[in-house]
């Protein structure tokens, strides 16, 4: 976990990041070992298919560091922002990753500038839970097929799965069926 700590902001692949990520929480909650308020916790529960709210800003605060005299640098995050949709938020990280090392911004993360990773990703934090095992985040709840979640568990117990305590929830379900639910999750 330290060694994450330390060594994060120096991992290039953005995908690898994410999954050492994942992967360490995952092997922490397995031995009970607390990973709150790290930086395993921070990009463990970040959503790669969702684009973080104040993405735009992001952008804005690393175009404010590009220096007057370099039009083409921040001409290049403007049209990252129009494409961010076509491109999905990791491979749209993954440019601005690139975007961040032609600028020379890298140097700042950390200091007034977030890394790609955090800039783009949704934070669910608060909103996953390791159960039996697995990683699972609230939107993946939500996300399930009614039909697939009525023959699981009935039709009372979906608007609760789906509910702000979601993940409470399948935490107090029986094993098969909480199992049942995970392979589903997938």
């Amino acid at each position: 976990m330290s060694y994450f700590d330390r060594y994060h902001k120096e991992f290039d692949d953005i995908g690898k990041k994410l999954e050492y990520a994942v992967n360490t929480k995952i092997a922490a909650s397995k031995f009970d070992i607390d990973v709150n308020n790290s930086a395993i916790t921070k990009y463990a529960t970040l959503n790669s298919a969702q684009f973080n709210a104040d993405f735009a800003n992001h952008v804005e605060i690393r175009q404010s560091f590009v220096h007057d005299n370099q039009d083409e640098p921040s001409q290049l995050y403007d049209d990252l922002i129009a494409r961010a949709e076509e491109l999905g938020p990791v491979k749209t990280a993954e440019v601005m990753y690139e975007l961040d090392k032609q600028a020379n911004i890298t140097r700042a993360y950390g200091n007034g500038v977030e890394d790609p990773i955090i800039s783009t990703l949704l934070n669910d934090a608060g909103q996953t839970e390791t159960v039996d095992g697995i990683l699972v985040k609230h939107s993946q709840l939500k996300g399930l097929d009614e039909g697939v979640l009525t023959k699981l568990v009935g039709n009372d117990v979906i608007s609760e799965l789906r509910g702000d305590d979601g993940l409470a929830v399948l935490k107090s379900l029986p094993k098969p069926v909480r199992g049942a639910i995970l392979d589903e999750i997938g």
